[in-house]
C-alpha cells in the first residue's frame, strides 16, 4: 500500500478513488492518512473517506 498516494495527489476525483481503494483493501494503516482529508472541500473526496 502506498500511502504516499494521498499527501502527494492534488486531483479531487483521483483522491476519492484512492480513498474508495484503500477501503477494499481494509488495511488499518489507511486510517490516518485519510483522516486528514475528512474536511476536504469535494464532497466526493469526503465519500470515499468514509468508505476507507
Amino acid at each position: 500500500m502506498n500511502l504516499e498516494l494521498l499527501s502527494n495527489e492534488d486531483n479531487s476525483k483521483v483522491l476519492a478513488s484512492i480513498a474508495f481503494a484503500f477501503g477494499h483493501l481494509k488495511d488499518s494503516r489507511s486510517v490516518f492518512p485519510l483522516v486528514k482529508l475528512k474536511n476536504h472541500s469535494d464532497s466526493r473526496v469526503r465519500h470515499g473517506v468514509t468508505f476507507g
